[in-house]
């Protein structure tokens, strides 16, 4: 209980609050997801270009099922989204303020930390490559960075000794690597787009959007080939990739040059990420089939 205490002082002191309001067992669950709810919803309708894509990606693409099983985290992962907004407007002490918020609910929130240094580089098509090298190099001394973690988060050494409640089952294993193929796919493309179109200034503040985005995505890229099948690592990833479901509708946006065009291109994305998304949740991944309330 101490550990608990230590790793998350923030969210132990929220369950104390909501203990006062109900002592019933499902009652942090509502909360929870209450507050999941809000957060998320926030995340897209501020930094969406499409909300309905957005929304379907967030499902289909499995953020809303895991989160299931990782409520604490998942509150965790999306404060650290929602700092995405404060940081593209440069409003770095409310960046600031949400990576401590999140990092008191979830310690590996702290991986937050690394959106501050992406936002500020002038990113180029090389320079992504790069940080996909870069990424892969560091994902490389694995042991040594995991070391070092777990000396400043010991609470996480369950992850790689198998005593926690979650398994490898829990990262979808093989299925999870064809997302992230998929994360490469729509990445490339939008690299593609992005240096075709590097000479047009009126398009400048929305290229510098993408490209922050892009790098971030990339990081998500990386981990989830190189680590496919690695737990702590895929609970790491995840706040990185959350990013997808307002990359996408971004991207689009951006090489739509008609309203036709834009709308075959969401037809064909809504079919494509449906793929995936119900593999998984044939699957069941995570152990959400069957659903029930908690009163059946």
């Amino acid at each position: 209980m101490f550990d608990v205490i230590k790793s998350a002082p923030l969210y132990v002191i929220y369950n104390k609050g909501v203990s006062f309001i109900s002592t019933n067992t499902q009652a942090i669950i509502i909360a929870n997801s209450l507050i999941i709810i809000i957060l998320a919803g926030i995340f897209i309708y501020k930094n969406t270009s499409n909300v309905f894509i957005s929304i379907y990606c967030y499902i289909l693409l499995y953020f809303y099922f895991t989160g299931f099983n990782i409520s604490r985290q998942f509150i965790a992962l999306l404060l650290i989204a929602n700092s995405y907004y404060f940081l593209k407007r440069k409003k770095t002490l409310k960046y600031f303020f949400i990576i401590v918020i999140a990092t008191l609910v979830h310690n590996t929130a702290v991986v937050g930390l690394l959106l501050l240094p992406l936002s500020k580089i002038k990113w180029s098509n090389f320079k992504i490559c790069i940080l996909a090298v870069i990424t892969a190099i560091i994902m490389g001394a694995y042991n040594k960075i995991l070391t070092l973690f777990l000396v400043v988060f010991p609470r996480y050494t369950m992850y790689i000794n198998g005593t926690s409640q979650f398994s490898l089952s829990d990262t979808g294993q093989g299925k999870k690597i064809i997302v992230s193929f998929f994360y490469l796919l729509i990445v490339l493309i939008c690299m593609f787009f992005l240096n075709k179109t590097k000479k047009k200034k009126e398009l400048l503040d929305i290229r510098r959007d993408l490209y922050f985005l892009t790098s971030i995505i990339t990081i998500a890229v990386v981990g989830g080939i190189v680590f496919y099948n690695n737990l702590l690592i895929s609970r790491i990833i995840l706040y990185f990739s959350i990013f997808i479901i307002i990359y996408i509708p971004k991207v689009i946006n951006y090489i739509s040059h008609t309203k036709l065009t834009k709308i075959i291109l969401y037809y064909i994305i809504l079919i494509i990420i449906a793929i995936p998304g119900l593999v998984e949740l044939y699957s069941n991944i995570s152990g959400v089939i069957p659903y029930q309330f908690f009163w059946q």
